[in-house]
C-alpha cells in the first residue's frame, strides 16, 4: 500500500513507495501522515477509518494504517480507552489532564493482519 497526497507542493516519495510495492511483498504503511482522509490515494483498503486528532475531542483522522492488497486486516481500531478501561493511565494523568504530555495529541491507531 502507499500514500500519495494530492496536494500541490506535499513532499512524497512516491518512487520508494512505488519500488516497495513491485517488490509484492507485505506492506503496511501507517503513522501520522498528517492528511486527511479525502488527500490520501493508496493501493489497498484502510484498516481504520475514524477521527485521531486532535486526541480530545477527535476532528479529523490524520493517522492511517493502509495494508498492501495481499494483507487481511482482521481487526482494527483506534486506542483510547475510556476512564473506566485498562490502558486509561496510558491517555490521562490527574495533572495535566487529556494532554499532549500524557502521550500524544493524537488517538493510536492499530490492526491485526494475516497474510
Amino acid at each position: 500500500a502507499f500514500a500519495v497526497p494530492r496536494k500541490a507542493g506535499a513532499k512524497t516519495d512516491s518512487a520508494a513507495i512505488r519500488a516497495l510495492i513491485a517488490a509484492k511483498r507485505p506492506l503496511v504503511l501507517l503513522g501520522d501522515l498528517n492528511l486527511p482522509p479525502r488527500l490520501v490515494t493508496f493501493a489497498g483498503t484502510p484498516a481504520v477509518r475514524a477521527p485521531t486528532h486532535p486526541a480530545h475531542p477527535p476532528r479529523v483522522q490524520l493517522d492511517h494504517v493502509l495494508p498492501s492488497a495481499n494483507l487481511n486486516a482482521v481487526a482494527s481500531g483506534v486506542f483510547w480507552p475510556a476512564s473506566f478501561e485498562p490502558g486509561y493511565h496510558l491517555v490521562y494523568d490527574p495533572k495535566l489532564g487529556i494532554a499532549k504530555g500524557v502521550s500524544s495529541d493524537h488517538r493510536l491507531v492499530w490492526v491485526d493482519v494475516t497474510l
